[in-house]
């Protein structure tokens, strides 16, 4: 009995590490004991729906994690966010309206006009957004001299000179300054809203007119201007003045050498190369 025990109880062991489906009268004893002495774990295993949660969850925080380093290191727009959240919005506002459009039906009848009607609004909301821009700078009339004048940036000089830039330099109150800015702003979208517009009626670029006319209205709710005016937001850091370049340099732009320090540049370069020259005569 004993030895047929055994026997069982043995056959119930190699069943089971060989992971047969032999049982044996053994094989629950067996079983039991070895299932005590293994590591159990300490959660339940989790469900494919969990897992893919998870995954998704650490996704969204590594986005989150990246586009705040990306607006932390971008120069801040108008609108209070990062130019990568500009760009977003933008892109994200424009592709819907495109998509809008692309959605209507273009064999009908009254397709342009419809499109042309959205673009109508458009283009009376950014004007009504730029009426109220220009209604608040009046109505502050801050005489305030600028601390930094706009010609000490050699970019804005360079744009002033050409007729782009906001002020030509000399002493500037913050209202001219805010109304110049203003007015550059103003004729920018002027001329891209009727280039595009032509392009519209010559060559039929209908998604085109609506992307271009949404992105201007979100380009305007990130201005510094509207953030200063409309939003409350103090002129200080990213929205001191004299403001950024159009859209914020990614880089710097590289600085002149004054004339006297650009010829002993050019007389040490000369020296050096006369020196090497007499080296490697010598060395033949």
């Amino acid at each position: 009995g004993g030895g047929g025990g055994g026997g069982g109880g043995g056959g119930g062991v190699a069943g089971w590490v060989d992971g047969e489906a032999e049982e044996g009268p053994g094989d629950k004893v067996l079983w039991g004991r070895a299932s005590k002495s293994l590591p159990r774990p300490s959660t339940p295993p989790m469900s494919t729906e969990q897992l893919a949660t998870l995954q998704r969850d650490e996704l969204l925080k590594q986005a989150e994690a990246a586009e705040a380093a990306a607006a932390g290191a971008a120069v801040p727009a108008g609108g209070g966010g990062g130019t990568m959240s500009k760009m977003l919005v933008q892109l994200v506002a424009s592709t819907t309206a495109s998509k809008a459009v692309k959605r209507l039906d273009k064999a009908a009848s009254d397709f342009v006009q419809k499109v042309r009607m959205a673009f109508y609004v458009l283009a009376g909301v950014r004007l009504l957004l730029e009426a109220l821009v220009s209604w608040r700078i009046d109505a502050a009339a801050d005489d305030t001299l600028l601390e930094n004048s706009p010609a000490a940036d050699p970019m804005a000089a360079m744009l002033a000179a050409v007729g782009l830039g906001g002020g030509g330099g000399g002493d500037q109150t913050v209202v001219e300054y805010d109304r110049s800015q203003l007015n550059r702003a103003a004729n920018s979208y002027k001329a891209n809203a009727i280039l595009m517009f032509v392009l519209h009626a010559l060559l039929g670029w209908h998604s085109t007119l609506i992307y271009s006319a949404t992105s201007s209205v979100v380009d305007f709710l990130y201005h510094p201007l509207f953030a200063i005016h409309v939003l409350g937001r103090s002129p200080i850091g990213h929205l001191a003045r004299p403001f950024k370049a159009p859209g914020g340099l990614p880089f710097k732009p590289p600085e002149m050498p004054a004339p006297a320090e650009a010829a002993e540049e050019a007389g040490a370069e000369a020296a050096a190369a006369d020196e090497a020259q007499a080296d490697e005569a010598d060395g033949s």
